[in-house]
């Protein structure tokens, strides 16, 4: 039997506006302070609630926070990190690169499969991060068997929280500490008291960069730091099953993953489901045991 942890979507409608509240460890949800008004300066809560709009995240009359899942698929390569020398990680081409997040719980799994067919699951969710074993290369993404990876969680945690809608809500949920620096004309910087986050937001106020201190678990320290581009609003997927020109949620289109300047994901998006798809991670019995007796 295994644990659940689930995002489905939960929409309370109302004639002037809609509210969905859930909960993410340090972070808040279905928040009412994001607006800032009374200012066009670039001080950090006028950037963030900017930033907020720009991603999509803010919906209804009284703008609250609604963006909790999403799910992305395209292709590119990646390094795998053996040892301390980049000159050493071999490249590995991805012939399909598929992200599935929920927010609120903590959820990320990353479905990788390469160019000479085989496939990789990673899954975090919760206190519990483990690997898929003998997953088919078509179908879900369930192994026949699961190996848990506690050192992997701090890791996968922290790709979680350098997402762009993330790292937007850990700064708005920091934002008496976070600093302001401007580094070109409309290009700002937002510096986060955790890890030495750093977002830098492009002229349409989308971050283009986040960087932070990690643990990672063959270098140690290091920074790690993302660079998102080619933002765009992916959905209706299929526009004969939507009377909706767009949906407002804006994603990146190449996600770029950096280990101290070294290039270790680079990939091209072609699809998100960016409304609050429904995603799911049961936690597999034998992973709940295996951490259990830590």
């Amino acid at each position: 039997m295994r644990k659940m942890y689930f995002f489905r979507q939960r929409f309370i409608l109302g004639l002037l506006g809609f509210t969905c509240l859930a909960g993410f460890g340090r972070l808040a949800y279905a928040q009412s302070d994001w607006v800032v008004r009374d200012t066009f300066e670039p001080t950090a809560p006028r950037l963030l609630y900017t930033s907020a709009r720009a991603l999509g995240m803010l919906r209804g009359n009284r703008e609250r926070e609604i963006w909790l899942s999403l799910r992305y698929e395209g292709s590119g390569f990646m390094h795998q990190v053996t040892d301390s020398d980049p000159s050493d990680w071999p490249r590995i081409e991805l012939d399909r690169y598929y992200a599935e997040i929920a927010y609120p719980d903590g959820g990320l799994r990353y479905d990788l499969t390469t160019s000479d067919g085989k496939r990789r699951v990673l899954v975090s969710a919760g206190d519990y991060s483990w690997e898929e074993q003998n997953v088919p290369l078509e179908g879900p993404p369930w192994g026949e068997y699961q190996t848990s990876a506690p050192d992997m969680h701090s890791w996968m945690q922290n790709l979680l929280t350098v997402t762009p809608t993330a790292a937007i809500r850990l700064a708005h949920d920091n934002v008496d500490q976070v600093q302001v620096t401007e580094r070109d004309h409309r290009i700002y910087e937002l510096s986060v008291p955790y890890n030495n986050m750093k977002i830098r937001l492009n002229r349409n106020r989308r971050p283009e960069l986040v960087e932070m201190m990690v643990n990672h678990p063959v270098l140690g320290e290091a920074t790690l730091s993302v660079e998102y581009s080619r933002y765009q609003d992916y959905e209706p997927i299929d526009p004969l099953l939507s009377d909706e020109m767009m949906s407002g949620f804006y994603s990146p289109g190449r996600i770029v993953q950096k280990l101290n300047g070294h290039t270790i994901l680079d990939v091209e998006i072609d699809t998100c489901w960016c409304t609050n798809p429904y995603v799911i991670f049961p936690i597999p019995e034998n992973v709940q045991s295996t951490s259990a007796s830590r």
